[in-house]
């Protein structure tokens, strides 16, 4: 069988009003500027785009400015990327009180988006499945065993963390109600591909988290992001995409002339001799957890996680 390209993958886009580094819109065009070379790509190529979800980072609250910028980028596709098709789930991000802005979007574009949330869309060389965000991940493993059932080949399109996936900042996570034996759930799928950890990885030899296309917070830093190409033997090939990323240089120095996003870090004072933990806002926050967790006897890696995550945020 000759290898042939039939699908690309891209997830968690997080499209968003930065308030940092966003002068211009300038991050949020950035964006853009993937968003528009991917749906080029399908549209020349034949190809759908497989989306694991979060398409905006906001739920609750999509700005004015937000909605307004994605629907325009969204009217430019459909005229000029006819042909293009995203196929996605919902993530967390994007979902409240029962609604799914992902959903609402194919909807109202309907001719470049398909909401697959808890059904599948069949091509000739296989069915694409796909499932939403479950909070806490409840029903999710007896959801994964009924599809696994079907027959033919096929694709799960997915939202949660996984075993043996970390984070940009290196922290692996334990999800609930999804053990690290669940994952041989997946032996009877072709392919699994899953959103919501930012950081490209394989977990397992069919089962990938398929990661974001670029840096959005200061713990990014270092990691190498993009999307992936689909082949018709169900194997992988992750694309780098060279976007603006999240650096640092050291007070009184100059940085490179980029459009990178940098961050100063102040020169270390010296501060007198103390048994307690020292505390900066310039420090790595997954350091930072791990110190208060020492500090006040904290041991639950579950609880650091969550620290870690409120700390990132302050980064975004």
């Amino acid at each position: 069988m000759d290898k042939k390209l039939i699908a690309l993958a891209s997830s968690d886009w997080h499209y968003h009003d930065w308030k940092q580094f966003n002068e211009e819109d300038a991050r949020t065009l950035a964006t853009n500027s993937f968003l528009s070379k991917l749906f080029w790509r399908s549209h020349d190529e034949k190809i759908p785009i497989l989306f694991p979800g979060d398409l905006f980072h906001t739920p609750k609250g999509v700005s004015t400015k937000v909605l307004g910028m994605f629907t325009k980028l969204m009217s430019t596709v459909r005229e000029v990327y006819p042909k293009s098709k995203l196929i996605g789930t919902t993530g967390n991000h994007e979902q409240d009180q029962g609604y799914s802005n992902f959903n609402s979007m194919a909807e109202c574009f309907w001719e470049n988006m398909l909401c697959i949330d808890n059904q599948s869309v069949t091509f000739t060389w296989g069915t694409i499945y796909g499932l939403p965000y479950r909070k806490r991940n409840i029903n999710l493993v007896k959801e994964i065993k009924e599809l696994s059932q079907r027959r033919g080949p096929k694709i799960l399109l997915l939202h949660t963390e996984l075993y043996g996936a970390p984070d940009p900042s290196g922290y692996e996570a334990t999800p609930q109600n999804f053990s690290r034996e669940s994952l041989a759930l997946f032996k009877d799928f072709d392919l699994v591909l899953a959103g919501h950890v930012h950081k490209h990885t394989q977990v397992a030899d069919n089962v990938y988290m398929v990661g974001a296309p670029n840096q959005q917070r200061k713990s990014d830093a270092g990691t190498e992001m993009g999307y992936l190409e689909i082949y018709n033997d169900f194997s992988v090939k992750f694309i780098k995409w060279h976007a603006p990323k999240f650096r640092t240089f050291h007070e009184g120095e100059e940085h490179e002339d980029t459009n990178d996003y940098w961050t100063e870090i102040p020169k270390p004072k010296k501060l007198k001799k103390s048994s307690e933990a020292e505390f900066k806002p310039t420090m790595d926050k997954t350091e930072m957890a791990k110190r208060y967790a020492k500090e006040t006897g904290v041991k639950s890696p579950k609880k650091i996680n969550a620290l870690i995550n409120i700390l990132n945020k302050t980064d975004e």
